[in-house]
């Protein structure tokens, strides 16, 4: 901002009288000229917005061990395989194929561990082991044999007789048992001497059905009160 116009300088001698004196008139002197400058700074930090798409899942770092069996030879110890650790060369190489396969990467802190041990017992170990797996099976062989043994009993005794039950079959009887017997049958089964026998005739006459009537009759000499409960019955049931 800049400005400029007429100045005025004081004259006169420094005092009162110089002030109450009217006829003193100021004189004029050069034009002043007066200037203003302005500056605003703001000081603002710098920013940066980056975004940054990763997918859902990320993988910080891998952890992988890999165990890898030897060889086997004959003329181990009474005619067993003999077990053949493998060179450094080929744990080498097996080392390297790991590495590629999992995707190796030293920078993120990855981990590969190859080792060679033997997958097949030895010697006693080995013994020991097939033994259990015999046992293990036979084992698992006889639960089912088990298995099958109660569930024949149990359609033996619970599920036939149910099924007799509800659909009244009866078990046939024997065409011998169903036909009459003769006398000398009869003695065979009960061991009779043959002396006791002789000279002696049965008659054997045959079983005839009885009518309705006969089996009312019988039933109400056997058991009158139940008959003449049921006469009571039948009369109230008609009444």
């Amino acid at each position: 901002e800049e400005g400029s116009g007429p100045g005025f300088w004081a004259i006169g001698v420094p005092g009162v009288q110089s002030n109450l004196n009217a006829s003193a008139q100021d004189q004029p002197t050069e034009p002043v000229t007066s200037s203003r400058q302005e500056e605003t700074i703001n000081y603002e930090l710098s920013k940066v917005v980056s975004r940054v798409v990763v997918p859902s899942g990320e993988i910080k770092h891998l952890s992988v061990a890999v165990l890898i069996d030897g060889s086997y030879q004959p003329g181990g110890k009474d005619g067993a395989r003999k077990y053949v650790p493998r060179s450094a060369e080929e744990m080498e190489k097996y080392r390297e194929i790991v590495k590629s396969a999992v995707g190796y990467n030293a920078q993120r802190g990855d981990r590969v561990e190859v080792a060679n041990v033997p997958f097949e017992p030895q010697g006693d170990l080995g013994e020991l082991v097939a033994k259990e797996a015999r046992w293990a099976f036979w084992m698992s062989v006889s639960r089912y044999i088990a298995y099958i043994i109660l569930a024949f009993f149990f359609f033996l005794f619970v599920v036939r007789p149910l099924i007799r039950r509800f659909t009244g079959e009866q078990e046939p009887l024997e065409l011998e048992t169903q036909l009459p017997r003769t006398v000398s049958e009869l003695e065979a089964d009960l061991g009779a001497p043959d002396m006791l026998t002789e000279g002696i005739e049965e008659e054997v006459t045959e079983h005839k059905p009885q009518t309705p009537r006969e089996r009312v009759a019988e039933f109400v000499s056997a058991e009158p009160e139940r008959a003449a409960e049921l006469v009571r019955l039948w009369l109230k049931g008609r009444a």
